[in-house]
């Protein structure tokens, strides 16, 4: 696990990983520890096609680059919920402590 983001809140550490493997799950919540407690949220991958349809803009390099500049998520633990922004394709998804979506933000 590469950890990118952590967070301390009401006695337990959050954690926020991008590995981009088959049922990764990229937000860890750890005891004081660090014995992992749960586990839970996605990763939301590229759409299909996006680098072929950049190649056909002016300047397909440059938002290649832009693209892949690398990916990461962050956490913000809340009283209520765990808000997950994540970069390359941006979204913040919020979730309850469960880690149940609630919703999707920036669409």
């Amino acid at each position: 696990m590469s950890p990118t983001d952590i967070e301390y809140y009401k006695g337990k550490y959050y954690l926020s990983t991008f590995l981009l493997k088959k049922d990764h799950k990229p937000i860890a919540i750890l005891d004081e520890n660090f014995n992992q407690i749960l586990k839970f949220c996605k990763v939301i991958t590229f759409r299909k096609n996006l680098f072929e349809e950049l190649e056909k803009l002016s300047k397909p390099v440059f938002f290649e680059r832009v693209c892949s500049a690398g990916n990461y998520t962050t956490i913000i633990p809340m009283e209520n919920c765990i808000f997950n922004a994540q970069a390359n394709p941006y979204k913040i998804l919020k979730y309850d402590y469960d880690g149940n979506l609630l919703k999707k933000i920036l669409n």
